[in-house]
């Protein structure tokens, strides 16, 4: 049975970045186990559990960013974990993180039988050996899922699915209406060095940033051939690098609590950056004249994914868990509580806002066909090109920690 909910205005203030993510479960059987050895013996993730799931309990420990695995401990109303607990007989621990980079440590040191991943990270996780396939025929609600979500690039590797996303969202172009009377169409008024709204600009404190250079400047600036934001080889990158380094001159924070980045925009601090669909349905409940739009450009986005460590040592729970959050009833509470579009679209009646899916665009395929998903970086470079080298994840991470720790 669904738990009962508040409306959603009332709740959310999922203080984590969407940019860093990790789940873990542990030990829900003698048979689950057995089949981890052979996986830590060897894991080289060739393959994925064959299953079958059985109705054998355990404990299962999750490490996510706030929001992905609640009991009831921020509001009591929002509880998916335990409805879990007792359908399955699987007891949860729940470990949660912040950063992309805090996930990949989580994996690094082990424990975990299931990790929310954010897409940025999954394939370095995956690159590393780290995590196993996933059997899709094990998930009765996979086939509910959006097509755009199955098969993703940041989902799949070497057409092998590694990880299910329980949803997606878009970063959008925020600003004070009562300063805009028109809406900017554009992301230059970000990146304009001319800028009137120096000191009042408000940028989301992620290495991501530079795709979202990238992506402004494959319009802006053709002649640089950049055809995807996360493929950029280091002449592209250095561009984009030196873009970025200009805008901090005029960025007066970078922010990491959208509720509190609101409050900003309230008291007219900033009144134009980055954000997200939720800001703006907390501002309207709120009565800040806070607005948001999608930019001519297009923009980046981000999907949490969830993966099974090749070293699981409980891989049923692990899948029951993942199947869990991709039901209906689920996947409306989740989507709901973190500000996303649900992976599964039959969620869309259950939501307690009946315009939920329709805010977050969660039908309109168009909205989605240029919102580049935050994805790896990596040397191999993602746009195809072999000629060279591109600049990879861990790259992108020291250069933006270097920057924000300049004067």
């Amino acid at each position: 049975m669904r738990a009962s909910r508040s409306r959603p205005n009332s709740l959310i203030r999922v203080v984590a970045l969407i940019a860093g993510l990790g789940l873990v479960l542990a030990s829900c059987g003698q048979s689950d186990t057995a089949s981890n050895q052979e996986l830590a013996a060897s894991p080289d993730t060739a393959f994925a559990w064959p299953g079958p799931l059985s109705d054998t309990g355990g404990t299962l420990t999750i490490a996510a960013p706030p929001g992905y695995a609640e009991r009831g401990a921020t509001k009591p109303q929002i509880d998916w974990v335990t409805p879990f607990e007792e359908a399955t007989g699987c007891k949860v621990n729940v470990v949660t993180f912040n950063r992309a980079e805090q996930g990949i440590q989580f994996v690094k040191d082990g424990g975990y039988d299931v990790i929310g991943v954010p897409s940025e990270a999954t394939g370095k996780l995956v690159a590393s050996g780290s995590m196993q396939p996933i059997n899709t025929d094990l998930l009765t609600h996979y086939g509910e899922i959006v097509p755009a979500l199955k098969k993703a690039p940041w989902n799949t590797f070497d057409s092998v699915t590694y990880g299910v996303s329980d949803g997606r969202g878009a970063n959008l172009l925020q600003y004070h209406s009562k300063v805009f009377r028109t809406p900017p169409k554009s992301w230059s008024v970000l990146w304009d060095p001319q800028t009137q709204y120096a000191g009042r600009i408000s940028i989301l404190d992620t290495p991501m940033h530079f795709a979202d250079a990238a992506v402004y400047l494959m319009k802006s600036n053709p002649e640089l051939g950049i055809t995807d934001p996360y493929a950029l080889d280091a002449d592209q990158f250095a561009f984009v690098r030196d873009l970025v380094v200009q805008q901090k001159t005029a960025v007066g924070e970078y922010w990491a609590d959208y509720a509190a980045q609101l409050e900003q925009f309230k008291q007219k601090n900033m009144v134009v950056g980055d954000g997200w669909q939720v800001t703006q349905n907390l501002a309207r409940a709120r009565d800040i004249p806070v607005a948001v739009t999608k930019p001519e450009e297009g923009t980046t986005g981000w999907s949490l994914t969830w993966m099974i460590p090749a070293t699981a040592a409980s891989p049923n729970c692990a899948y029951k868990w993942i199947d869990w959050v991709l039901t209906p009833e689920t996947n409306a509470q989740l989507a709901e509580w973190v500000g996303q579009a649900p992976a599964n679209l039959n969620a869309c009646i259950l939501t307690d806002d009946p315009a939920h899916c329709q805010t977050y665009k969660a039908r309109d395929a168009s909205f989605w066909k240029d919102v580049y998903v935050w994805r790896t970086p990596d040397t191999a470079c993602l746009d195809g090109r072999t000629e060279v080298e591109c600049v990879p994840y861990d790259e992108w991470n020291r250069n933006w920690y270097a920057l924000r720790a300049a004067g």
